[in-house]
């Protein structure tokens, strides 16, 4: 998928686990209507927030003006200021045991700098409410409804990443 016509873009992200761990999945939607999902076969909540994160990044890496809504703190605390203490800790926790999610993490790490590299600002994270009134978060909405049928796809033995359209509103 190629993004560089846009200037600016605001994608919602989002996670699902049955079980935690267990079937899983992982999802974006933007707000020009496109999103993407993932199932996985066995994780946890957080390492899917995570991932949704990632995905919406890279899929977007050269927006200059990247906004991305989630409803999870630790995904977006992770981003904005963990994730490099974990990395210059060799990968650990302030109390010394090993990160969590650390390949995550670390791609993580190397989607923030490409962004730097490339001379683009910081991705902007805006926390959401997480399943509010409907209508509330229309990207975040549709990021869960994707992350669950992803969720779905994996407890059926279907590991697949999917794209599609939808219609956010005022569109």
């Amino acid at each position: 998928m190629t993004t560089a016509p846009y200037q600016s873009m605001t994608v919602g992200t989002d996670g699902a686990c049955s079980g935690n761990p267990g079937y899983a999945g992982w999802a974006w939607a933007a707000a020009d209507g496109t999103w993407a999902s993932g199932a996985v076969a066995r994780s946890t909540n957080q390492a899917t927030e995570l991932q949704g994160l990632l995905e919406a990044i890279t899929t977007f890496a050269d927006v200059p003006e990247l906004t991305v809504e989630l409803d999870s703190a630790y995904a977006m605390n992770t981003y904005a200021s963990w994730m490099d203490n974990h990395k210059r800790r060799g990968w650990h926790t302030g109390d010394g045991k090993p990160t969590s999610n650390r390949e995550i993490i670390e791609a993580l790490v190397d989607a923030r700098d490409a962004r730097r590299a490339a001379g683009l600002p910081p991705v902007r994270l805006v926390k959401v409410k997480g399943h509010a009134r409907p209508g509330t978060h229309p990207l975040n909405e549709q990021a869960d409804k994707q992350a669950v049928a992803a969720r779905v796809r994996a407890a059926a033995g279907t590991i697949t990443t999917e794209t599609g359209t939808w219609a956010p509103p005022g569109r």
